[in-house]
């Protein structure tokens, strides 16, 4: 049993290395100019037109074509998610039944447009789940059957979220403790997000 980095907790399913065997078939510059095809989709440099452009040019059959698509598209983005480096989406596909030297060539194209794919996940992640607006209330606890929470503060937010063109309010009430806590992963996550 091989041990994958894309897949670590399980074994890849029997059409996923259909997909990627089906790969051997073409000519190294068929399989650049296919993989730049899928890498394209991720990245938003590339669309259905492409797709069937490739097809139409090397007279495949669209379904068949798309098929593969999908496998490829599923080991991809499985493998952005670890992070894997050129060697490992290389050592990933021979693993599948990939040629060496083709499962090489994808590791290749795979590196040079990870950055681009990473941006593009990123963007539309955030486009999806964007704050609208906020609105946001301070407080202080005057009356309450527990005397221990009796002059406490509080904060009452609610966030205005777009959630793919529908717009959402998400309420959360925090004391100030909490608040401060919030405030402070919310730096780091904007700090995190900076940096990529």
């Amino acid at each position: 049993m091989s041990s994958f980095k894309f897949s670590p907790d399980a074994q890849p399913q029997a059409q996923l290395y259909t997909d990627v065997q089906t790969l051997n078939n073409f000519s190294e510059a068929q399989l650049a100019q296919f993989v730049s095809v899928i890498l394209g989709l991720i990245s938003g440099k590339s669309g259905e037109s492409d797709v069937e452009a490739f097809a139409a040019e090397h007279k495949a059959n669209i379904k068949s074509v798309n098929g593969t698509i999908q496998g490829l598209l599923l080991f991809v983005t499985e493998s952005m998610k670890r992070t894997l480096k050129e060697a490992d989406v290389a050592h990933d596909l021979k693993e599948l039944g990939l040629e060496a030297s083709k499962a090489a060539l994808i590791g290749k194209l795979y590196n040079g447009e990870l950055a681009a794919m990473s941006s593009a996940v990123v963007s539309t992640t955030f486009k999806v789940n964007q704050l609208v607006d906020m609105e946001w209330k301070f407080g202080v606890t005057a009356g309450t059957s527990e005397l221990s929470e009796l002059g406490s503060c509080f904060l009452q937010l609610k966030l205005i979220v777009d959630k793919g063109g529908k717009r959402e309010s998400v309420l959360m009430e925090m004391t100030l403790p909490q608040f401060y806590s919030f405030l402070s992963s919310m730096q780091k996550a904007a700090g995190e997000l900076s940096a990529v």
